[in-house]
């Protein structure tokens, strides 16, 4: 009710429900529009990572990938000279 308390809602339709649970979707672009958000969430989703965060998770997943395919290699390695 928070979220709702503090957000406008000059006229919208509204029904709350006392006897029941939900989830907050304020600051979800996705699901209401952006000028419903409450004082709170207002530009919650407009948050853009800097572009170094991404750099170095495309390098950390590079990382990993070439780990992976290693690890992989090896085994089958191993794996081929059981077999033969």
């Amino acid at each position: 009710m928070n979220c709702f308390n503090n957000s406008d809602h000059k006229g919208h339709r509204k029904n709350i429900m006392t006897n029941c649970t939900g989830l907050c979707d304020c600051g979800e672009k996705d699901s209401i529009n952006s000028k419903g958000f409450c004082c709170n969430h207002s530009g919650a989703n407009n948050f853009e990572k800097p572009k170094e965060i991404k750099k170095e998770q495309i390098k950390a997943i590079e990382k990993l990938t070439v780990f992976l395919k290693t690890i992989f290699y090896r085994y089958f390695k191993l794996f081929e000279s059981k077999i033969n």
